[in-house]
Parts: structure tokens; C-alpha cells; sequence
């Protein structure tokens, strides 16, 4: 059932839009947003140097975002750091307002101003994601490498729940009281080790200059037993046992391994003796080696406006005339398309009802 059902208003019904109006809106409406946003920082940053919030009862323009704006925790603490950036250097607001930077560049970027760089910096960070902000700040801010540090994670220890008590039926008698069973050790979780100190999320890899970068995650103990086997056998290549070579080997080796065979890629390739066969689905090794260098290894999708995919995940090889209409599996009817938009390209040749029956047999089978 579609989310807009029910007692849904019915302006929020977009179903009967066509595509160009429903964009068209769209790009409307975060415009509109972007501005909405810039005055909501301009007002947050009147209201926190006047200190407003003392006269509603709070101690803090934080505290008031909370409890009298209603705002989550991490929604106050953003706006509020934006709007103090944005008094101190005004141009942000109307950097936010056009839709150059968004919240978070905002407080990224902040403790980076001065008034001799506000500009130009500014001006660099436009329309970036936070991963390549963090990288522009890396570069123009370096800081030094961390130590390495593989260290074992405290373990968790997990309470065992209490078996429930035993139920006499009614008539009989209650049983004698039996001496509590010697209680048992707390479980405890499956060890794990951390490069780095242990911490929350998972896996973090962040830049720290130009070319480096901090990664820190937990590793299981087999990998961890894995990891230090490897730096131990390659001592006599890597005397100083440095993790950042260790890992680079271990990833060219696995990359070899992907490589060949996702993209057909080897060492030595062979001349193929004849032609893809007509009728056959199979693309040959030479015919995929030479799609993906085509291709760069990414999606090869372009919109209208030659805006081209950037994905460069779960990438598959797509006939460019559909295969069941007689498409050719050679260098020229054969391109890269990540997931997404290969079953895009199918829906738009085959259409979605074929589409949906082909995938409920190949669930079914």
C-alpha cells in the first residue's frame, strides 16, 4: 500500500504528475528550502546573541532549541554552531540560501574561518559532500599521522536469563524448598580487537593531510590472528612491520583476485581465437577486459543533460540492445552499468511487466 494512502491529504497525491512537472516542483520546493533555511539561521543567530532564551527559562540557546523549539539534540547542536559561524561571517547566509553549502559544511568548515580565508574557502567548498569537504580540509589543514595501535576491545559481558520458576498443578502439594543452583558465570561476547582505540561507528576512515588517512575499526579475532600472520611472513620485505604496507599488499593481492574476476583482468591475456558466438549470452574475458578500461571501471549512464553516473559499486555488464532482442555480447553492444540502472535500461527496453515476471520466476526457480 503506498505511503500516501489512507487519510492523506490529497495534495500530498503526486501519483498523476508527469515526471517533468514533478521535477520541475521539486527543484522548486528545495529552493525554497534552502532559503527557509538561511532565514531560520539568521533568526537562531539573533535570538542567540540578544540571549533570548533566558527570558523563556533556559539556561542555554541550546536547551531552548530542545525543550521550547522542540529540535532533537543533534538537529540544535548543528543549527545553532551554522548560525554563530554565519553572524561571524555573513556570507554564509547566502551561501546557504543558494544552495552552495548545507548545514553540515557549514559547521565543518567553521573552525577553519578567519577573516582572511573565509572567502576563498567558502567559495571552494560549494556543492561538495561532506567525504570531499573533509578531503579539501585535509589538504589545506594537515595533521599528523596517528599511531598505530592494535589493541584487544573489553569484552562484553551478557547476564544469562533466569529460567522461569517451575508450576505445580493446583492439587498438589507445594514441592520442599531445594538449595538455589551454584550461580553460572555471566556469557561473555566473542573477543574482538581494535585498530585504534575501540569506539562507535564500527569503521571510521577519515583524511587527515593530502595522502593520508586515519582508519579506525574493530576487527574479529580471526582476522586479527590473520592481519598479524601476514605482517609476521612479510618481515623479511617490511622489516618495520608497518600495517599501512602490510594492508596495501594484502589489497593489491586481493585486487588481482577481483579484478580477474569481475573485469577478466590477467597478467598475460590471451588473443581470443574467434568472434563472440551469435545467440550466446557468455562475453569473453578480452571483450569485458576492454568494456571496463573503456568504461573506467564506473557506470557509463548519462542523463540528458551529460551528467554521467558516478557509481562504481555493484557494476554489471548490460547488452546495450537488450539480449533478447538480438543484442551483440562484442566491445560495442556491451557497456558497464551499475545495478541501478541496469534494471533501469531493462524496465525502459522490455517494460515493467515483463520485468516484474522475469523476477517472480527467478525468485520462484
Amino acid at each position: 500500500m503506498p505511503w500516501y494512502s489512507g487519510a492523506m491529504e490529497s495534495s500530498y497525491d503526486l501519483r498523476d504528475l508527469p515526471p517533468d512537472v514533478l521535477l520541475a516542483r521539486l527543484q522548486t520546493l528545495l529552493a525554497r528550502d534552502h532559503q527557509v533555511t538561511a532565514d531560520l539561521l539568521a533568526h537562531l543567530s539573533e535570538v542567540d546573541a540578544r540571549k533570548l532564551y533566558l527570558e523563556k527559562a533556559c539556561s542555554s540557546m541550546f536547551t531552548y532549541c530542545v525543550e521550547r523549539l522542540h529540535m532533537s539534540e543533534p538537529t540544535a547542536y548543528k543549527r545553532i554552531e551554522a548560525a554563530r559561524a554565519a553572524r561571524d561571517f555573513p556570507v554564509i547566509f547566502e551561501r546557504v540560501a543558494a544552495g552552495e553549502l548545507g548545514l553540515t559544511a557549514v559547521t565543518l568548515l567553521s573552525p577553519k574561518l578567519t577573516l582572511d580565508n573565509h572567502l576563498e574557502l567558502l567559495a571552494a567548498a560549494a556543492h561538495r559532500s561532506k567525504r570531499d569537504l573533509e578531503r579539501l580540509l585535509a589538504a589545506r589543514f594537515p595533521r599528523p599521522d596517528v599511531a598505530t595501535d592494535l589493541r584487544k576491545v573489553p569484552q562484553r559481558r551478557v547476564e544469562p536469563a533466569a529460567p522461569p520458576p517451575p508450576t505445580a498443578p493446583p492439587s498438589a502439594a507445594p514441592p520442599p524448598a531445594a538449595p538455589p543452583p551454584p550461580a553460572a558465570p555471566p556469557a561473555v561476547a566473542p573477543p574482538a580487537f581494535s585498530l585504534s582505540a575501540p569506539a562507535a561507528p564500527r569503521s571510521e576512515l577519515k583524511p587527515l593531510s593530502e595522502d593520508r588517512y586515519y582508519l579506525k575499526l574493530t576487527l574479529s579475532a580471526p582476522v586479527r590472528d590473520k592481519l598479524l600472520e601476514a605482517q609476521a611472513l612479510l618481515r623479511h620485505r617490511i622489516p618495520s612491520g608497518d600495517l599501512d604496507a602490510v594492508l596495501g599488499r594484502a589489497l593489491d593481492a586481493l585486487l588481482r583476485d577481483l579484478r580477474r574476476e569481475k573485469f577478466g583482468e590477467t597478467a598475460a591475456p590471451r588473443t581470443p581465437a574467434a568472434p563472440p558466438q551469435e545467440g550466446s549470452r557468455h562475453i569473453p574475458s578480452a571483450v569485458k577486459r576492454a568494456v571496463a578500461e573503456r568504461d573506467g571501471y564506473q557506470c557509463s549512464f548519462v542523463d540528458e543533460h551529460g551528467q554521467r553516473c558516478q557509481e562504481r559499486a555493484l557494476l554489471e555488464y548490460d547488452h546495450v540492445e537488450p539480449f533478447a532482442r538480438g543484442g551483440a555480447s562484442d566491445t560495442s553492444g556491451v557497456r558497464l552499468l551499475c545495478r541501478a540502472h541496469n534494471a533501469h535500461a531493462a524496465v525502459k527496453a522490455l517494460g515493467e511487466n515483463f520485468m516484474r515476471r522475469k523476477l517472480a520466476a527467478a525468485r520462484a526457480g
